[in-house]
């Protein structure tokens, strides 16, 4: 079994195969009906043979805020990307500061699943 990272212009996989073909079929096997065909690049990871941090990840969830009040009285949106709930409450605060804003306590965050590939509307004009 190798490790292969493969990557195009939309997403980017880590798989363990025993080939490039192989690791590139599974990719494709998990892309949404929309994009079925993989068409970027496969880069084997060559694995030390020493222990060794090959990659080191800063998880991140990404959060919407649709209940703020905002400049006019018409629907308000956001996103965050920050590690938790508390974080991104802080950054969307600092943000809003810079604009003339005040998030209250009542604006509530929603923490994305960014598992599972979907289209989220945030406002859709519908008032």
């Amino acid at each position: 079994m190798k490790l292969f990272w493969l990557t195009d212009d939309h997403n980017s996989f880590l798989v363990a195969a025993s080939t490039e073909d192989e690791a590139a079929d599974l990719v494709e096997s998990q892309l949404p009906s929309c994009d079925p065909y993989w068409s970027g690049t496969c880069t084997e990871i060559l694995i030390p043979s020493e222990p060794k941090i090959l990659v080191e990840m800063m998880n991140m969830n990404v959060y919407t805020c649709t209940n703020f009040v905002g400049h006019w009285p018409v629907g308000t949106s956001a996103i965050v990307v920050a590690s938790d709930e508390e974080m991104a409450r802080c950054l969307l605060s600092e943000k809003f500061e810079l604009q003339g804003l005040k998030l209250d306590d009542h604006a509530t965050m929603v923490e994305l699943n960014l598992a599972v590939a979907a289209a989220i509307v945030l406002t859709d004009g519908d008032y």
